[in-house]
C-alpha cells in the first residue's frame, strides 16, 4: 500500500510547528516572560496533537528527536550567554586596568 503524499506533508507541517513553538517558547524564557520548562506534551497539546504522535513524526520527518532539537537549541543559548558574561567581563577589566581572560 502507498503512502498518500499528504501525509508526507503534514509530517512535515507538525515538525516546523514544533520548531517555531520550541523557538519562542526558549525566547520567553530566556526574556523571563517564562520560568518553567515545557515538555513534550506541553509543546503537543500547544499544536494539537498526541505526545506519541508528536515524537514519532518529529523522528520521521528529521530523523532526530524532539529532545536533540531542544538541548541543540538551549546549548546554543547557553554559549551565546557566556559569550556575552566573557566580553562584558573582559571589557569591565579593561576598564579597570585588570587583566582580561
Amino acid at each position: 500500500m502507498k503512502i498518500p503524499q499528504k501525509f508526507f506533508a503534514r509530517r512535515h507541517e507538525i515538525a516546523a510547528d514544533y520548531l517555531k513553538e520550541l523557538d519562542k517558547h526558549l525566547d520567553d524564557i530566556v526574556s523571563g516572560r517564562a520560568t518553567e520548562m515545557f515538555e513534550v506534551r506541553d509543546f503537543a497539546d500547544l499544536i494539537h496533537v498526541h505526545p506519541t504522535h508528536l515524537s514519532n513524526t518529529i523522528k520521521a520527518a528529521t530523523g532526530h528527536s524532539p529532545c536533540f532539537f531542544f538541548e541543540e537549541r538551549l546549548m546554543e543559548i547557553s554559549k551565546a550567554m557566556l559569550q556575552n558574561i566573557k566580553y562584558a567581563y573582559c571589557r569591565n577589566c579593561k576598564d579597570t586596568n585588570l587583566r582580561s581572560i
